[in-house]
């Protein structure tokens, strides 16, 4: 079964793929369906050769269980597909070409995922600044494989307390923002269609 994606959906997609940013942050509202438009990223690069091996992390079990299912009705029904989450299931399957987990649960044990060409965080606004933090374990660990892999986030509050914009931060993960549908006219244009 194949999902068509709404325009703002695309439009996404493709300012990920075609973006000069090697960090970059889709700004996508709540209810936009973010879990569709990280799949269609994730198979896109998959299938132009872009990337191999690719993660795509959140903070909880009902998320990437949702960012599973989500992949798995676009594409292939779930052929090289993994979950390494402990709230979403006991077998973990971390050589899986492409992951979805907790950032509780791969932090643990980042050695066994190996070389990844891509990390998708969804719900990217949790990600702190804090060196030590469990998305800095993360990203260290993968860049440890590859240096210059990139980290695409995917946020309805790109903006922190206190902090700023995720990109100016003190040692900011990403650098821009690549797709805002949280303002401006695509946003205007999301609320006019209702």
């Amino acid at each position: 079964m194949t999902v068509s994606l709404r325009w703002y959906q695309q439009n996404a997609v493709d300012a990920v793929l075609n973006t000069d940013l090697k960090n970059p942050v889709l700004g996508l509202p709540t209810g936009s369906g973010k879990s569709h438009t990280a799949a269609a990223i994730i198979r896109n690069m998959l299938d132009s050769g872009k990337i191999n091996r690719a993660v795509i992390a959140t903070h909880t079990g009902v998320l990437v269980d949702q960012n599973h299912q989500d992949y798995v009705t676009h594409w292939k029904k779930g052929e090289g597909v993994g979950v390494v989450s402990a709230s979403v299931s006991s077998k973990k399957d971390w050589a899986a070409d492409v992951v979805f987990g907790s950032v509780g649960t791969l932090m643990r044990n980042p050695g066994k995922l190996g070389p990844r060409d891509v990390l998708l965080i969804d719900e990217c606004h949790r990600v702190s600044s804090d060196p030590k933090s469990g998305y800095a374990t993360l990203i260290n660990a993968l860049r440890y494989h590859r240096p210059e892999m990139p980290v695409i986030g995917m946020t309805a509050t790109y903006w922190r307390l206190g902090e700023g914009l995720l990109w100016e931060v003190d040692n900011p993960i990403f650098d821009g923002i690549a797709y805002d549908l949280c303002t401006g006219p695509d946003f205007t244009r999301l609320v006019d269609e209702g």
